[in-house]
């Protein structure tokens, strides 16, 4: 036994020479756990930033040697070894870790060629056991550093690492024991294993057969029955076909184990399994070279074109897309599935122009064509995984466009464009004629120098509305740092607000009434953070760093190293930059930007650990900034900052940190939200800069407000006000959500633009207000965020949008069938999906803005949409009822969307009687017109009789209400035709009779007094 033991997997613990040792300081048990699983010595300095990154390192490395005290103390100093710059655990003592024995097995298991080893010896089924008996608990369960990001890091990443070997070690185990007859053994191996994914199907089935072959039906049945449930609670999909066939052995066969307790049959599934999405297509052709022979085009192709198709399936994969065909003349790759992120667009446009570029080092022409739309995707179980089945026209449309590109050519359809044109050089529109007709398309030259978020309507412009104050407070915050007053700006707001806009006029005033030197001198560098890159260390300033060094997107390794080079250089003759800083900052540089310098300066960091690397990162690039403000002036714009990456992150705490006598402002601009990282930046700002920030926050704007953006945006017009109220009503004061409306309309047609002027093409009654709304813009908006929630907050998010942008949460409840709906409410309203509108005498929730409804709503395929209105309706009538007649409306909107006509038509009319009584006679009419078109869709079959009788009364009451709004010929026809049907329905002379008097009063009022004679 060694003297020292240490056991990280579970709950950490450390027993010495026997008797266990209790370690009561947090940070303590971190350093001897880090220490414990290093290869080798680490810097103090590491240490240092890892455990106190929010202190300088005089402070940090004091915290770590008392630490280190700490630990000799409890412990014994034999155990460490240290110098003034390193620190280790003894190599030569008896120290035992359960991690690295544990790693030791698992690597002795996978060094084995298992595909020869059908069975394996003694000493392997050992090491499956010894590997699977370590693993007591998850990597430092239970065990957290809340204010040492780094090190929570490394510990979900160890604690990741380490899961899937014990996964891969039962998986192997799990055969060999099956392989061997050990039916119990394997069982639970199998139980074991669930325990780590409890959706993988797979094991489900492995262990259902495990059952089945030992003669258990009972236990096969509970177990098939579980996990039916689960995937239809927890992921919302059916049984994979294996499953199905499972299920159907388990009931085909004699339990050899009766057991009276056997769990009832599960309940009907919702067998659609899918969702409507916008994606983005990408479609790749190589085109053929006519001058070369059969002959050379076969040796050319099999020498090349694998290849080729290869790089693209590589670079494609690190652009989150999902190849769906690659052969030897074309290719077909979507992205935004299995999940979709904000900047989807920009990486399929960026993608497709890298590979027009890859496809001239093989000396191929190729043609490529991008679209967007809706699709339907059905999810093959795994949210991680590509979905098994993805349909639409969008798919032919990215086909067809690239039919029509020319050699070497990317040409983006228009959804594409309006999505990307602030990223991507393009020419002006032009038309092709495809299948459908003509389509308006762009093509695509080059990315931008200098790219923005393509918000707003290419081609329309007009003044910012409603952030004069906040303009004032930026412009504040500019004239300090540009007196040399180091300064922090954080402007803060909900998506679609403008706060990018905001910043862009800050810039645009400031080059356009600045009266200083400075002013007209102050450098303006920006960098984004993007939804796809928030995993990539120092992806922020990645984007800084080119903008500064000036070179072009995608330039080579020799381009970036001439400008690293010179920029370096400059700053070092001009005194910004010392002779001792020259060497590490050009090492950092070429970190990050993939530079050699073919000199000892590429060797600087070769042999630091990751967190050091990080820290001397941070050092380096802090310097280069504020070296670059010492120079000239700078605003450091940071867009996006809610997906920055935590390296990204503690380069920004470090800046706030030496900013307050450097002539700098940083600009810091995010969404609101405690799950974000960047939302505490404030706070220390105040902290580290304090007099000298600004804390900016971009509301919704005013119904007015909207109004003059509307006029300024569609300047002149003849549009009604009518037209802008609706518009208002929808955008609910985002400027954002107001242009896409606009946008919408415009794209379909609806507002139309002659001799200068807007217009209307249709009456506004006609004008689509609707679903179809939700642009691509929105779109990808609100899918993205969506796609960031686990299974179960997404279903019951899309079931919410089901009842409506309001809804009681006691329906919302009974759909859901969980007792968990409060708890996940809270955790959607804490995410911006939903807001509390009240919650005595019961809770009621609505979307935080309507066109976050439509958008949830719209993922929705028509079979899924349609069980959950019925749910809905089921779930009402159950409910709320009998309360009063309020729910009359919400029950003829759902069964509206089902099959259910009889439903449909009953409480249409209860709703139209309610609205005519409330002499709200258009509504009444609508609500029985709708009622007679469901009536004709029922199957009069052998009740013809009621079949009548219902379509009579239905016209009868709608002739009522024509005559009470004085549309008397309306009024008439409608009489004639409830006579008719009343007469082949068996009326009574009573009703008949009543009905003619209404029928006479129609004449009456048209002044067809013969026709009232004969009636």
């Amino acid at each position: 036994m060694a003297a020292l033991e240490i056991a990280l997997l579970g709950a950490p613990t450390v027993t010495q020479s026997g008797k266990p040792v209790s370690i009561n300081r947090n940070k303590s048990m971190a350093l001897l756990a880090y220490l414990a699983l290093a290869d080798g010595p680490l810097r103090r300095d590491s240490l240092a930033t890892l455990l106190w990154p929010d202190l300088d390192q005089a402070h940090a490395r004091a915290n770590l040697r008392r630490e280190l005290a700490y630990l000799r103390d409890v412990l014994s100093e034999a155990w460490f070894t240290a110098d003034r710059e390193t620190l280790a655990l003894e190599a030569l003592a008896e120290v035992s870790v359960d991690v690295t024995a544990f790693r030791s097995h698992v690597a002795a298991l996978q060094a084995m060629d298992w595909a020869e080893e059908t069975t394996p010896g003694e000493q392997s089924i050992l090491r499956m056991a010894e590997a699977i008996a370590l693993y007591r608990g998850d990597f430092l369960d239970g065990f957290s550093l809340r204010d040492a990001p780094a090190f929570d890091d490394w510990q979900y990443y160890t604690g990741e690492e380490l899961r899937r070997k014990l996964a891969w070690v039962l998986d192997l185990s799990l055969h060999v024991q099956r392989q061997a007859g050990n039916l119990a053994t394997a069982q639970e191996l199998a139980l074991r294993r669930l325990a780590i994914d409890p959706l993988d199907e797979a094991i489900h089935a492995q262990l259902i057969d495990l059952y089945l072959s030992a003669g258990n039906r009972s236990a096969a049945l509970r177990q098939y029955n579980r996990c039916v449930s689960m995937l239809e609670r927890e992921l919302g999909v059916p049984p994979s076909s294996v499953l199905l066939a499972l299920g159907e052995a388990v009931h085909a066969v004699q339990d050899a184990t009766p057991n009276l307790a056997d769990s009832p049959a599960p309940q009907p599934l919702d067998r659609s399994q899918a969702e409507i999405r916008t994606i983005l297509a990408l479609s790749l052709s190589v085109l053929p070279d006519t001058g070369v022979t059969t002959r050379k085009r076969f040796d050319w192709t099999t020498r090349h074109v694998d290849t080729f198709f290869a790089a693209c399936r590589e670079h494609l994969s690190a652009a989150a897309a999902h190849v769906i065909y690659a052969n030897a003349e074309s290719l077909l790759a979507v992205f935004g599935i299995p999940a979709s992120h904000e900047d989807d667009a920009e990486r399929c446009v960026l993608s497709a122009l890298n590979l027009r570029n890859a496809a001239e080092q093989y000396e191929f022409d190729v043609a490529i064509g991008v679209a967007a739309g809706q699709a339907y995707v059905r999810n093959g179980g795994d949210r991680n995984s590509p979905a098994e089945t993805i349909m639409g026209p969008v798919l032919n449309l990215a086909a067809d466009v690239q039919r029509a590109a020319g050699r070497n050519e990317v040409i983006a359809d228009h959804a594409i464009f309006q999505l990307t044109w602030g990223v991507v050089d393009y020419s002006e529109a032009m038309h092709i004629t495809l299948r459908g007709g003509p389509v308006e398309v762009h093509r695509a030259h080059r990315p931008r120098r200098e790219g923005h978020k393509a918000r707003g309507i290419s081609g329309l412009r007009t003044q910012m509305v409603g952030r004069a104050h906040e303009l004032a407070m930026l412009r504040g915050a500019l004239e300090q740092a540009l007196r040399g007053e180091g300064q922090a700006a954080f402007v803060v707001g909900d998506a679609g607000l403008g706060k990018s806009r905001l910043v862009a006029e800050l810039l645009r005033s400031a080059r356009a009434n600045g009266t200083s030197g400075a002013q007209r001198a102050a450098h303006w560098l920006t960098g984004r953070c993007r939804e796809s890159t928030e995993m990539i260390g120092f992806s922020l300033f990645a984007e800084v760093i080119r903008y500064y060094f000036g070179w072009e997107p995608g330039a080579s390794e020799r381009e970036r190293l001439a400008a690293l080079s010179a920029g370096l250089e400059r700053l070092r003759q001009q005194g910004g930059l010392a002779e001792s800083q020259a060497g590490e900052m050009a090492a950092v540089l070429g970190n990050l930007c993939d530079v050699r310098f073919g000199d000892v300066r590429d060797d600087l960091l070769r042999h630091a650990d990751p967190a050091q690397v990080r820290y001397r990162s941070i050092v380096a690039l802090t310097a280069l900034i504020l070296a670059v403000a010492n120079e000239q002036p700078l605003v450091l714009v940071l867009e996006d900052l809610h997906w920055a990456d935590p390296a990204s992150l503690d380069l920004v705490r470090s800046l706030l940190a030496e900013a307050r006598n450097a002539p700098l402002l940083l600009l810091c601009v995010y969404r609101p939200g405690q799950q974000y990282d960047c939302s505490q930046l404030p706070v220390l700002a105040a902290r580290r800069l304090s007099g000298h920030v600004a804390e900016v926050e971009v509301r919704e704007l005013s119904a007015d407000q909207v109004r003059q953006l509307l006029e300024g945006l569609l300047r002149p017009h003849r549009l009604t006000f009518a037209l802008f109220e609706r518009i208002e009503d929808r955008a609910q004061g985002n400027p954002f959500f107001a242009e896409e409306i606009v946008r919408s309309l415009i794209d379909s047609g609806q507002i139309v633009r002659h001799g200068g002027v807007w217009s209307m093409a249709s009456r506004l009654d006609d004008l689509a207000f609707g679903h179809a709304a939700v642009t691509p813009g929105i779109d990808a908006l609100v899918l993205s965020r969506l796609d960031r929630l686990d299974p179960a907050q997404r279903s019951l998010l899309q079931t919410a949008a089901v009842l409506g942008t309001s809804f009681d949460l006691r329906v919302l409840a009974a759909m859901q069938e969980t007792k968990d709906v409060d708890r996940a409410m809270n955790e959607l309203e804490q995410r911006g999906f939903v807001l509390c509108e009240k919650q005595t005498p019961y809770a009621e929730y609505s979307f935080r803005h309507v066109l976050l409804h439509d958008a949830v709503y719209a993922t929705l395929p028509a079979e899924r949409c349609a069980g959950l209105h019925a749910r809905a309706a089921q779930a009402i009538v159950g409910l709320l009822a009998d309360e009063d007649e309020s729910q009359d409306e919400q029950l003829a909107r759902h069964y509206l969307q089902t099959d259910n006509h009889a439903e449909a038509v009953r409480w249409l009319m209860r709703s139209g009687a309610k609205a005519r009584h409330s002499f709200l006679n258009d509504q009444a009419c609508r609500y029985f017109e709708l009622a007679l078109e469901r009536c004709e869709l029922l199957d009069p079959g052998e009740t013809a009789t009621e079949w009548r009788d219902a379509r009579a009364d239905i016209w009868l009451q709608l002739g009522r209400t024509y005559f009470s709004n004085g549309e008397y010929p309306d009024a008439e026809n409608a009489f004639r035709k409830a006579r008719e049907l009343g007469e082949g329905a068996g009326w009574t002379t009573g009703r008949l009779i009543d009905l003619t008097y209404w029928l006479g009063e129609a004449l009456f009022w048209q002044g067809k007094l013969d026709a009232v004679e004969v009636e």
